[in-house]
């Protein structure tokens, strides 16, 4: 399992912090790993919120990979849970947002498991996962003026 964590703060309110990262669309625009990101078609024009589905394609030593994430928990301007599972892989973030000043501070806990033969690889992964987080969070403070 690979994990990370980071905490920012944003000069943005937090229902607009959560509007733009609730929108895991938005993610190719702040992620750098992130080829591309889409709200799922199947979702036709519903708001967002628990069960919307985003595609996204992650660029990973070379290879990309295609994941579905799933709203699994929505509670607007607080937190939000967004899940991929595949075969070979478990994503899970879970987003926080509260008041802090007149900005939000943001809460972003990311965790990586490997599945099956692949979980061998757990350790290499938890080192690239750091620097992949990283730039992840650089990317989110650019894009919300921090």
């Amino acid at each position: 399992m690979a994990h990370y964590a980071a905490t920012i703060v944003v000069p943005r309110p937090p229902a607009e912090a959560f509007a733009y990262l609730a929108d895991f669309a938005n993610t190719a625009e702040w992620d750098p790993g992130i080829v591309s990101a889409v709200r799922s078609p199947d979702d036709g024009d519903a708001p967002v919120g628990a069960g919307s589905r985003f595609d996204l394609v992650s660029a990973f030593y070379g290879r990309r990979i295609s994941l579905t994430y799933v709203i699994e928990e929505f509670v607007p301007h607080e937190r939000v849970v967004l899940v991929a599972d595949t075969s070979s892989v478990r994503s899970r973030d879970v987003i926080t947002f509260a008041p802090a000043g007149e900005g939000t501070s943001i809460t972003y806990d990311a965790t990586l498991n490997l599945k099956g033969v692949l979980r061998v690889f757990d350790k290499g992964l938890q080192l690239a996962f750091g620097g992949i987080g990283d730039r992840a969070v650089a990317g989110l403070k650019k894009a919300l003026g921090a």
